[in-house]
């Protein structure tokens, strides 16, 4: 289960000659083209001496000396059939003309999106055909949670009459049609968008067409730019190679799924002058490299210089933790993601939203986590480059580093998965369309649940064993970049709590104070507040708003329990009724004898069922 690719490789390179970055390595001292193999260097001076063995004649005969020094000598001719791919050939000839190895970003990002043969650009890698399975092809119920995050964020920027909906490598297009098809009833919501899809490759932009169920728009002045339709929603759609050519001056909303753990990555590995303890010695970090072999392969070498990259992995070991440090050998750095991040960030900043990336990662260095996939199985890096997708694990930490240079958003998480998907309410839409499907299809919705949010081997599965379902809710990450003024007046409640983390605690929790706190003004509040402190039974109050996709899931819920729990009252205030300004979170505020005590915020079902059990069977309070 994995990718997408981003960004075109022939469309920019990361240091191009006026670079920065560049100017600031000329400091560094240069060397010939050799480098380092895993095991020893070699030496700059080493050259292959050849000659001739021929026999002098025993007699001396009349020769004319010929300075054959300047002739050209064409290469020998093999007869043997070249088994190499044009992108085998391609890679081959830039580290030929190159007079050395190449990054393993370079690498990476020629086999995955060189125009002619990149792995993502001629063919659909997506799928149970594909090469892997993503989360929108597990299950449409993941696409229908980004629509709930997605509504919900636009609802607390004020319902802005227009506003950029942006997904970066979308893949098939399969999460935004889940996204829009669930969001059609939301009429407002829906009118407002104006879809952009960064996606470099062709073949992809057809499917996501297609998929998008898009239609192009005949226009009567043949000078004007035809318009593309999703007919699922009734919204526009553009495509574009790359993010910088979204438009910008609307609030963005951002959706990074499976993006960033196909940006190409650098390698680093600590080089050690002495490998014997207590001596050990470290002559510093060395760049990996892709190198030729004299056998023709390729080949994983060290760069004995600083390379332009360094900068960046000096960047990313000053916000590392010392002991974090010390524990490492090897370290990847992406300068695509932070630079990504950055400008992710400058754009929130400015123009409001927020942006959410979901993808499987660390909050932490990553060491070396970069692996091939082909039909579904883990291959060596180097062989046959551009048959298999390369990804590496998303370094979470660098990303919420990178955006909070910029001034004016932050950054909440990471979070697993699990739980925010959970929070956003996809264990009460699993149970809704469990009530309306067949047997085959509740079998398909119980395990496209479980690998969304289960951790492991599905336990229910009683299939074949090569086919058992592996949860992804704990391996993958959620985090969310946001425009803080925003934050501030109006997102706290509803996002700080699903991406709080244990930093922003405070903030979720002060809202929800503020927000109940008002509640209580509400003379049906005040009802069933009184009937709580008379009857000693368990009262349940459900905060809800009609127009708010985690709360319209509840609904059906909380009419179970209800029903399972005859002597608990259940009550539900629809929050449309109450002058304030009402956060999208759902919220439970259960009451015992005129007392609160307890406080649910989110669509969490088994935490609110345990909390009613608990207080149950609780002694009743003294009066």
């Amino acid at each position: 289960m994995l990718r997408r690719a981003l960004l075109q490789a022939s469309s920019r390179r990361l240091f191009s000659s006026s670079s920065p970055i560049l100017e600031s390595l000329r400091r560094f001292p240069t060397s010939s083209s050799s480098f380092f193999s895993s095991s020893s260097q070699i030496p700059d001076s080493l050259f292959v001496e050849q000659s001739e063995n021929a026999k002098e004649p025993s007699t001396p005969a009349a020769t004319i000396a010929i300075d054959r020094s300047a002739l050209y000598h064409p290469p020998e001719h093999s007869h043997e059939p070249n088994d190499d791919s044009e992108l085998v050939k391609h890679l081959k000839n830039i580290i030929k003309f190159r007079g050395g190895p190449i990054t393993i970003a370079e690498y990476m990002e020629e086999v995955l999106t060189n125009p002619k043969a990149g792995f993502y650009i001629n063919r659909d890698v997506f799928g149970a055909d594909g090469d892997f399975i993503t989360s929108p092809e597990v299950s449409q119920m993941f696409g229908e949670m980004i629509g709930v995050w997605a509504m919900c964020l636009w609802q607390q920027m004020g319902q802005p009459d227009r506003v950029n909906l942006v997904e970066l490598g979308p893949g098939r297009g399969t999460l935004l049609a889940d996204l829009l098809r669930g969001a059609s009833k939301f009429k407002n919501f829906t009118n407002a968008l104006q879809i952009h899809m960064v996606e470099c490759s062709p073949a992809l932009q057809k499917l996501q067409y297609q998929n998008l169920k898009c239609v192009t728009e005949a226009v009567a002045d043949q000078n004007a730019e035809k318009r593309t339709i999703s007919r699922l929603a009734a919204t526009p759609v553009s495509w574009h190679a790359m993010f910088e050519q979204v438009p910008t001056g609307l609030p963005t909303i951002i959706i990074a799924h499976e993006f960033y753990d196909a940006l190409p990555v650098h390698q680093f590995q600590k080089h050690y002058l002495i490998h014997d303890f207590p001596q050990k010695a470290s002559r510093g970090w060395c760049e990996k490299m892709v190198d030729v072999a004299e056998n023709s392969s390729f080949r994983f070498v060290l760069s004995p210089q600083p390379t332009p990259a360094t900068l960046y992995l000096m960047q990313r070991l000053k916000w590392a933790k010392t002991d974090e440090i010390v524990k490492i050998n090897n370290v990847e750095v992406c300068p695509k993601a932070m630079d990504l991040t950055r400008e992710i960030a400058e754009r929130i900043g400015s123009d409001g939203g927020g942006a959410l990336i979901i993808d499987y990662g660390l909050d932490g260095v990553v060491s070396d986590s970069l692996q091939a996939i082909r039909k579904h199985k883990f291959v060596d890096i180097l062989d046959n480059p551009g048959s298999a997708d390369l990804s590496a694990y998303v370094d979470f930490s660098s990303i919420r580093h990178s955006a909070e240079e910029i001034s004016g958003v932050s950054v909440h998480g990471p979070m697993t998965q699990s739980q925010f998907l959970g929070s956003l309410g996809i264990n009460f839409r699993v149970e809704a369309l469990l009530d309306n499907c067949n047997e085959e299809q509740a079998e398909s919705l119980r395990t496209g649940y479980w690998r969304l949010v289960g951790e492991g081997e599905a336990p229910f599965w009683e299939g074949p064993d090569e086919k058992t379902p592996i949860g992804m809710g704990s391996r993958y990450l959620a985090m969310a970049i946001v425009n803080k003024k925003e934050v501030r007046n109006s997102m706290g409640t509803f996002f700080s709590s699903l991406l709080g983390g244990s930093a922003a605690e405070a903030e979720p929790m002060a809202a929800g104070t503020s927000r109940v706190n008002a509640f209580h003004s509400s003379q049906r509040w005040k009802l069933h507040y009184d009937s709580a402190k008379q009857l000693n039974k368990l009262i349940v109050v459900d905060f809800s708003a009609s127009w708010c996709g985690p709360c319209k899931f509840i609904e059906p819920v909380f009419h179970e329990m209800s029903t399972k729990y005859t002597d608990v009252d259940f009550v539900k205030i629809d929050v449309d009724e109450l002058s304030f300004g009402v956060q999208a979170m759902p919220t439970f505020v259960l009451l015992k004898q005129g007392k609160e005590v307890e406080r649910i915020m989110g669509a969490k079902k088994d935490e609110l069922e345990n909390k009613i059990r608990k207080h149950r069977e609780a002694p009743k309070f003294a009066a």
